[in-house]
């Protein structure tokens, strides 16, 4: 009896002890959408859907019977030998959460990342089974967002000189590590600088309608310090349509010292200048430019343009890949995004098409090339530039991808900022999501692309082992927070 005892506890133990620690993988949802009058091929293919083994995925397989005659569903699950969970829906109402107008349809979403793999109106089977094992083979793991939170600081709360927390959204906030100030740049709306203390509190609003020198504008764009007395910005001009026009404030005097146009000549009706770079050790600028979307770059270009702090060029250099004179990248608004940043003696940028970091000097002067390994499935898929995208076909990719936003370098590694972008049906808004991808100097990854919360932007800059985001809360109150990337790397590599 003894004996009995102990092997039952054995077992007992090695079961339990299995269920706590085997390994819980992620869902991928597969539903199956079907009426009494839909054609019954569907089901023909998900016993054989059912069967597939994935490595990283646990594949669960929902049908939707939108009818109360439970009788013939019955007999379907009978007849097709199904043993997967079926819903009885007499209005249809979870075909109608996907806008749905025929059956049968199908939807495959991946659970973990709350994304939608497949939408349509039931068409390949075997095209749907080759996209599950494809997706399970490119499987990326994310850390959850929830436990990225321990790595933010006490959120501050951005308030009236009275204390009231401000129900306000800036375009840019740049830190002053020595002031311990933030410079904040209002919405076109207001067309606004706000100074805050190192807790938030709304010191000054410098009104930029004041100055003789500062033009309408649609949009403000990338802001920075070129020195400690000395912020700049850029904005697209009403005056001068599409046109950037960088200003450069004193913020001792309230001075505008500087404003003007970027060289024109450096852009055609096919592109423009986005981002920018202030090189404080060299004061000058670099911007880099953009083709716009279904145009062919020349292998030749010069994609990064050096000016004085008069705006005047004083350097046009640059590499292109050859790649970019036959291919873009589905869903992108331009052809290929590049984004520059500067560290100690080097001037970098990446271009997104080939995952390539390019390195220069502080005179323009090349140096090497990186290649930044990223994850499988990470970018959208590259088309060939004849395959031009309907408005409806680049819209439907751009929403199904992550793109990068921005490119941060520092001693020991290269940051990569990226996100995804939707629109919320309901209230109409874009909403964006950040992903954070670190590598060291030689490309490879130091940090799994990793999620932030819904509500945090990234505000693109670093003081120390601190990334400076923004989080809105949902009074709709705006809090600034700063994001430990060390302490993330060291857990990752521990």
């Amino acid at each position: 009896m003894n004996k009995m005892k102990k092997i039952i506890t054995l077992t007992l133990f090695v079961f339990f002890n299995s269920i706590l620690f085997a390994e819980i993988k992620p869902k991928l949802s597969l539903s199956v959408f079907a009426n009494e009058t839909a054609c019954w091929t569907c089901l023909q293919s998900i016993k054989t859907i059912s069967n597939t083994k994935l490595e990283h995925y646990q594949l669960e397989i929902k049908f939707y019977f939108c009818s109360e005659n439970k009788e013939l569903l019955d007999k379907l699950l009978e007849k097709y030998e199904l043993n997967v969970k079926t819903i009885l829906d007499p209005e249809c109402l979870y075909g109608k959460k996907y806008d749905f107008s025929l059956l049968p349809a199908i939807v495959i979403k991946d659970d973990e990342k709350d994304s939608i793999v497949i939408k349509e109106h039931w068409n390949n089977p075997q095209e749907y089974l080759n996209k599950i094992i494809e997706y399970d083979k490119n499987y990326t793991p994310i850390i959850k967002t929830d436990g990225i939170l321990k790595y933010f600081t006490s959120p501050i709360i951005i308030k009236e000189a009275d204390g009231t927390p401000m129900n306000i959204r800036y375009s840019e906030i740049v830190y002053h590590p020595k002031l311990k100030k933030y410079y904040c740049l209002l919405r076109e709306e207001e067309d606004k600088i706000s100074i805050l203390d190192s807790n938030g509190l709304l010191l000054e609003e410098i009104d930029l309608k004041d100055y003789n020198e500062v033009e309408e504008f649609f949009s403000q764009g990338r802001s920075s310090f070129m020195n400690d007395s000395v912020f700049i910005w850029r904005s697209t001009s009403k005056i001068h349509y599409g046109q950037k026009t960088i200003y450069a404030l004193n913020i001792n005097t309230k001075k505008i010292i500087k404003s003007g146009l970027i060289d024109t000549s450096y852009t055609t009706t096919n592109s423009c200048v986005h981002e920018f770079v202030a090189v404080s050790k060299t004061n000058k600028l670099v911007f880099a430019k953009y083709f716009f979307r279904n145009n062919t770059i020349n292998k030749d270009e010069k994609l990064l343009l050096m000016t004085d702090t008069n705006y005047i060029p004083v350097k046009y250099f640059g590499k292109v890949d050859t790649i970019c004179e036959t291919t873009t990248m589905a869903g992108h608004y331009m052809t290929f995004p590049i984004y520059p940043a500067v560290y100690d003696s080097n001037i970098y940028y990446l271009m997104s098409l080939s995952n390539q970091l390019y390195v220069f000097d502080l005179e323009g002067n090349y140096v090497k090339t990186i290649e930044l390994q990223f994850e499988k499935n990470y970018n959208p898929p590259l088309i060939n530039i004849a395959e031009r995208t309907t408005q409806d076909e680049h819209n439907e990719i751009y929403e199904k991808y992550k793109h990068l936003f921005t490119l941060l370098v520092q001693k020991d590694r290269v940051i990569v900022i990226a996100g995804s972008v939707s629109h919320n049906k309901e209230t109409l808004k874009r909403e964006v999501t950040y992903y954070i991808t670190i590598f060291d100097k030689e490309g490879n990854i130091l940090c799994n692309t990793f999620e932030l919360p819904p509500r945090i932007r990234v505000r693109p800059q670093i003081n120390g082992d601190l990334l400076l985001v923004t989080e809105t809360t949902s009074e709709g109150s705006l809090m600034i927070r700063w994001l430990n990337i060390s302490d993330i790397i060291k857990e990752k590599q521990n």
